[in-house]
Formats: C-alpha cells, sequence, structure tokens
C-alpha cells in the first residue's frame, strides 16, 4: 500500500543515497512517483521542497547532448511536501522492463540507441499522486524528450513502437509478465496500456494497468510513462494531468 512513512523512506533515500528500484542515472539509480488530478503539474527543480528556493537543473552527462532540450519540456511536478526528481540517461537497454524510460516490448533496446537522436534528456519523479488526502501517497512516473534528426525519424520510432507492440504483445520476466496494448494510434502519437501480472506479490495486486503516452511534434517525441508505486499505479485523475502537462509543454517548444 502506498502509504506516509512509504514516502519519508523513499525521500530520504533519494537525498543520502541511489534508491532501489528506480529509473537510469548517471549512476545507474532510478525512482517511480504519480500525480493528483487537482494539482496540475510543472515544470520545477531537482528535489525541491515548498518552502525552499528551488536550486538550479543541471543536466546528468549522459552519451546523447541534453542541451537540446530545454528545462521547461520536462514535467516536474509541483508536490505539496516537496517532490524528488532525478536526472537520467537513456542510452542503453535494460533487461528489467520496470527501470524502462521508454517501452520495449520485445526487450531489443528499442529507441534507446540510435544514430537518428540528436539530443535528449530524461527524468523520474517521485510525488503525491492524490494531495487531497491527509496523509501523502507517493507514486512515480518517468518523463523522456528525444530530438531525432528529422521529421521522418521521429516518425519512424512510433512506427517501430507500433511493429514490436504487433509483434511482442507480451513480454515475460522472471517475476512477471507485462502485455502491451495500443488504446489509440495517430500519426502524433500512440497511447499504451500495459497490464502487468505477478507470479506473487507481497505488497501490491497481482495484476494492475499502467499508461504509457507517446507524442510526437515533428522532430520531437515526449514519452511520459506512470510507474505507480508497489505494483499500483498512480492515481488516474494524476496521471491524466502530467500527460496533458507534458502534450502542451511539447506543444509550447518554440
Amino acid at each position: 500500500m502506498k502509504a506516509y512513512l512509504a514516502l519519508l523512506g523513499a525521500v530520504l533515500v533519494l537525498v543520502g543515497c541511489a534508491p532501489s528500484q528506480v529509473g537510469r542515472t548517471a549512476s545507474g539509480a532510478t525512482a517511480s512517483p504519480s500525480v493528483t488530478a487537482e494539482a496540475t503539474p510543472t515544470t520545477t527543480g531537482t528535489a525541491a521542497a515548498s518552502s525552499d528556493p528551488e536550486p538550479s537543473v543541471s543536466p546528468v552527462a549522459c552519451a546523447y547532448p541534453s542541451a537540446g532540450v530545454p528545462e521547461n519540456v520536462l514535467v516536474r511536478d509541483a508536490f505539496h511536501a516537496g517532490s524528488s526528481a532525478i536526472d537520467a540517461c537513456v542510452d542503453s537497454g535494460e533487461r528489467d522492463a520496470y527501470q524502462e524510460f521508454l517501452p520495449d516490448p520485445c526487450g531489443h533496446d528499442l529507441g534507446d540507441h540510435t544514430s537518428s537522436v540528436v539530443a535528449r534528456r530524461a527524468i523520474e519523479v517521485m510525488f503525491d499522486d492524490i494531495p487531497a488526502n491527509a496523509d501523502a501517497e507517493t507514486s512515480m512516473y518517468r518523463h523522456i524528450v528525444t530530438v531525432y534528426r528529422d521529421d521522418d525519424a521521429a516518425s519512424s520510432y512510433l512506427s517501430s513502437l507500433r511493429a514490436a507492440i504487433r509483434d511482442c504483445p507480451e513480454r515475460t520476466l522472471e517475476h512477471s509478465m507485462w502485455r502491451y496494448s495500443i488504446t489509440s494510434s495517430t500519426a502524433q502519437g500512440i497511447e499504451l496500456s500495459v497490464r502487468r501480472t505477478y507470479g506473487q506479490s507481497e505488497t501490491g495486486p497481482r495484476q494492475a494497468t499502467f499508461r504509457i503516452s507517446v507524442i510526437r511534434s515533428g522532430a520531437r517525441v515526449s514519452v511520459l510513462t506512470d510507474v505507480g508505486w508497489e505494483g499500483n499505479p498512480s492515481f488516474p485523475a494524476a496521471v491524466i494531468a502530467l500527460v496533458h502537462a507534458a502534450t502542451d509543454q511539447l506543444a509550447a517548444w518554440d
């Protein structure tokens, strides 16, 4: 169960050392959050508390240049008790689907490393997905923005993703099975539903469904993934707010 103590412990881990269950930072760490219906996500600095000034954001050094992706395109949730965001590198594949920033149904490192990528930035955010509750509810999401060589290269990534889901609708891992399905698809984006089924779970449900939103604007592609917490997806209204923020901020990019 997502709970207040879990949030405090996770935030302390992020402040003091690399988290054990999260995305890929420069040192190999990763985390995961969620959002709320009442609070619209905003772009903020890394690990900011509501009463403290936001630190300047310094992207980590990755294989792909990050300078080509402005800070205001990334969705950094404004968590009322202090959210935590980690800048990450996405330039190699992950054997564990849980760690992915980019959906990879076939496990072939789809989109991770390609010569058509010009710039890329990724963040993993822990947040409170239901701020209206008296107790904080920890959750997590990942957001990655990639600039491709041209419109055709960006469109080709979306085509490759559709093909991968068609060829590999299910991905079997050591302790779980992930089923990918497309809920909507246009030339400008793909909405995915990922149903995770676990062989056994001590803390969360045996089965849960998560959302991945892929949006393209010209040669730029934004991918926002709901990671949830302890097997539970983020609050639906929070995910919707995050997806809208990611879409709007990509569209507003000059």
